[in-house]
């Protein structure tokens, strides 16, 4: 099988065998219904599905210097302030400048999915891989991030919904 041509593929397992799910991870699995209840899980899990895949399509328009950007939010680990009106987006270990915008606006136009985590940084909580006393480490970044105190019980409460929900 051609791994490449399948990666737009979206597969929900119909099964009666629970213990036969492990097995079937990977990267395009959205789920599992039991065929004892497939009536009432399968409107559930197709609805999640495509409610999943919308939010990685959703993409944010950001002018930086003379030139316009399209970005994924669904791409973007984290953002800070850099103060002038300026805002460093983080993207697989690349930062890209957005100008002439507050960092209020600029969290405003990514929406519920970023929370603060200081006074000048927001990350995406989708992005939360673990959590420690002394701070968070996001998917695709490598260094420790500080969680001010005010914060730490929105950040723990966004990884565990985000935990729950996959």
């Amino acid at each position: 099988m051609n791994k490449k041509k399948n990666e737009d593929k979206k597969i929900i397992f119909v099964t009666c065998h629970d213990s036969r799910c492990r097995e079937a991870f990977g990267p395009n699995i959205y789920g599992f219904i039991d065929k004892g209840n497939l009536e009432t899980e399968l409107v559930e899990n197709i609805s999640k599905m495509i409610a999943r895949i919308e939010k990685n399509r959703i993409t944010v328009e950001f002018k930086t210097g003379r030139e316009k950007i399209k970005i994924k939010i669904s791409k973007i680990i984290y953002c800070t302030y850099l103060g002038d009106m300026n805002t460093a987006i983080t993207i697989d270990n690349k930062q890209i400048v957005i100008k002439n915008k507050s960092f209020k606006e600029v969290l405003e136009i990514l929406g519920d999915d970023f929370i603060r985590i200081s006074r000048r940084t927001a990350i995406n909580k989708n992005k939360i891989s673990n959590i420690s006393d002394k701070g968070i480490y996001l998917k695709g970044e490598k260094r420790l991030l500080n969680v001010s105190r005010r914060q730490r019980k929105i950040v723990l409460k966004a990884f565990f919904e985000s935990f729950m929900n996959d």
